[in-house]
């Protein structure tokens, strides 16, 4: 139900070559908006706002001392994940690491069940 409605908000903005690139990416918007829904973004954000401390903006949770619209975050994280996987030639689980190397072990391996989950339904 969440990729669904992230596909179709966002379709125009992660339309990356890559297949990877695309499904991890929903694959963290869904974990993130789960972990940190829209009403606590928000509240973060007006916090960051006020108090001119380094805050976690967007779905994506970039860390910016200026505040970053949903959008603005996807964009960011596909810059750098092109930038990490151009002319790559590693297998998929090994670029999954490096591209997710920022996030705990635990999350780690829930945003690759998410991920896995969107491949299988991609591919039907």
């Amino acid at each position: 139900m969440q990729y669904a409605k992230f596909k179709n908000r966002y379709y125009s903005i992660i339309n990356n070559k890559s297949e990877l690139i695309n499904n991890l990416v929903y694959s963290q918007m869904i974990y993130e908006d789960y972990k940190t829904p829209k009403i606590y973004r928000n509240i973060n954000a007006y916090i960051g706002a006020i108090t001119k401390k380094e805050t976690k903006y967007g779905i994506m949770q970039i860390p910016s001392y200026t505040r970053l619209s949903d959008e603005e975050s996807i964009k960011i994280v596909l810059n750098n994940y092109e930038n990490q996987l151009k002319n790559s030639k590693l297998k998929e689980e090994e670029k999954l690491k490096i591209l997710l190397s920022n996030y705990k072990e635990e999350e780690e391996k829930e945003i690759i069940n998410i991920y896995s989950d969107i491949k299988e339904f991609s591919n039907k």
